[in-house]
């Protein structure tokens, strides 16, 4: 199934969820890589970090940035402005996924995306 149509281009993402390391995750969230490692052996935290997209090696993971970047928010790891430019895009690519598998996007997450988009 296709995202929606514009200008005759499917639409998946709005970002182009770049693959990141660990290293770029802790850079990204004002955090140490050490403490990044724990989050995401489950040492620290609430657990359930997203999974890896890819193994390169065996000590080197690569995950999806977009699955990633509200993870911190959503579990208090950081304060939600750290990150706040991201909860934008987080909330438009899962209503196209919703929208993709034929459901409908959650009323909570579509009230906050307009307005979101109303600031911008």
């Amino acid at each position: 199934m296709s995202g929606e149509r514009t200008l005759g281009a499917d639409v998946e993402r709005i970002d182009e969820c770049n693959l990141v390391t660990l290293f770029e995750i802790a850079r990204k969230i004002g955090k140490t890589p050490q403490y990044v490692h724990q989050l995401v052996t489950g040492v620290r935290g609430p657990g359930r970090f997203p999974p890896p997209e890819c193994h390169l090696t065996d000590t080197v993971l690569l995950w999806a940035w977009c699955a990633v970047s509200f993870w911190p928010t959503q579990n208090n790891i950081v304060r939600p402005e750290v990150l706040e430019d991201l909860d934008t895009a987080y909330l438009i690519n899962n209503a196209l996924e919703e929208l993709r598998e034929g459901r409908c996007p959650q009323p909570i997450a579509t009230e906050h995306l307009k307005k979101d988009l109303a600031v911008l």
